[in-house]
């Protein structure tokens, strides 16, 4: 887990994938994808 170095704590992160129809503009809700690991979000959408 990555610490802050300024206050030696621990850095958390939240993340949201933002969910909509293919071809709308529109939201259609998020995700919350905080407990995947980075490494596995990097492989996923390493092609992207």
């Amino acid at each position: 887990m990555p610490i802050n170095p300024f206050t030696d704590k621990s850095l958390h992160y939240q993340v949201h994938l933002e969910v909509n129809l293919k071809g709308d503009e529109f939201i259609f809700g998020f995700i919350n994808i905080s407990h995947i690991s980075y490494n596995k979000l990097e492989e996923l959408f390493r092609d992207q």
